[in-house]
Order: structure tokens, then sequence, then C-alpha cells
């Protein structure tokens, strides 16, 4: 469950760091009310200084230009696809597992007709948010399993204190093992496989020689 919390969080920043590029690289005519010429909060301009420091709050200063792509669509759409692919691990059983999995795929289906009337977005904001999630989702599955991945996280680590570093080391499965842990789990891996196919002293060695070679050709 902490690895799954992992990558939710991880899809999430990556997902608004997306977002960031699109909706200040896009300016388009906000369709709420507010955002209209004529409004009693609307604005034509604003300044450099504005850009960096304004907090925009509702129904007081509210914004115009958070558009392309929708936060809250991406956000669902992002739970649906973990839910969809991590439900057994996640539920205690298949069939409220496959409950849950149809409410967030109606949840899904439905949102994008209230966030589009109630005026906050475009059709193509939700339309964006709906496939781009999923692939997101399903890009940083594969880059997980990457030798890039693997140094990436052990290159970050000289960076977080050795507090933070440990329990990241010890409750985090994408945390880069030691050799010595690697080998230790090589260890019990191969004691269990020679247990249960009752393998001789040859067999073991021939084994632990094609789990150590695994090993060195991921990193």
């Amino acid at each position: 469950v902490t690895d799954i919390y992992t990558k939710v969080l991880n899809i999430q920043c990556v997902g608004h760091v997306l977002r960031f590029f699109t909706f200040v690289s896009t300016s388009l005519p906000g369709p709420a009310p507010h955002c209209q010429p004529g409004a009693p909060l609307y604005r034509n301009s604003i300044s450099w200084a504005e850009v960096f420091s304004r907090r925009s709050r509702v129904h007081v200063d509210p914004n115009c230009g958070d558009l392309i792509f929708s936060g809250h669509m991406f956000q669902v759409t992002s739970f649906c696809a973990v839910m969809l692919s991590e439900s057994k691990k996640l539920m205690p059983s298949a069939p409220l597992g496959r409950a849950w999995c149809l409410l967030l795929v109606l949840t899904v289906c439905v949102q994008p007709y209230y966030i589009i009337a109630s005026r906050n977005h475009y059709s193509v904001d939700v339309v964006i948010s709906s496939y781009l999630a999923p692939l997101v989702w399903y890009a940083m599955e594969g880059f997980y399993k990457t030798s890039l991945h693997r140094k990436g996280v052990a290159w970050f680590q000289w960076f977080v204190p050795k507090a933070l570093k440990t329990f990241l080391h010890s409750r985090n499965p994408t945390c880069v093992p030691s050799e010595k842990e690697e080998k230790a789990e090589r260890d019990r891996e191969l004691q269990y496989l020679a247990s249960k196919y009752k393998m001789d002293a040859q067999d073991k060695g021939y084994l632990r020689k094609i789990m150590a070679q695994h090993t060195a050709n991921q990193v």
C-alpha cells in the first residue's frame, strides 16, 4: 500500500507540473460569468508583480486563466486508473474492488457534465484530462522498471536527511536497496526455491549465479 501511495503522489506531481505549462502557455477567454466583459469582477489585465504574488480567492478575486487542462478531472481520472490497476491490493475482496472501480468509472463519466455546466472549464479541458491521466499513470509504471529510475533515486538520496532516508529506505519499496540487502533477499529466495524443488548443491550454485546475473543486468 505504501508503494501505491507513493505512486499516487508521483502521478499528481507530474500531472500538475504538466498542467502548469499548459495553462500558463495558453490564453483562452474564461467561460465563467465573472470572466465575461462587464462583469463586476472582470479584469482586463494583470501586472507582472501580481503574476507571482496574487492569491486567487473564490467570490473575492477569482481567476479566469486556469483552464487547460482540468485539475479536478485529472485527479478523478488518475484515481480511477490507480483503482483499476491496483484494486486487488487495495480492496479486501474482489466484489468490493469491482464495485469501487465501477463507482469511479461512473464518476469519470458524470463529472465532465457538471464541470462544463458550471462553466468552470471548456470541453477541451476535460477531454485532455481524461486521456492524459491514464497515459501518465502507465508511462510511470514503465519508468519505475528502468535503471534510470533506480539511479535517479540513488542520486536523490544524497540530498535527503539521514532520518528521512532511513524511513524511506524501510517503508518505501521504490528506494534502492544496498548490496548487502540484495544479497540477503537473493539468499532467502534461493532457500525457498531449493526447499520447494529439493535442489542439490550444484543446482543451488547454478541458480545463485543466474540470480546474480539477473540483478546485475537490472542496474
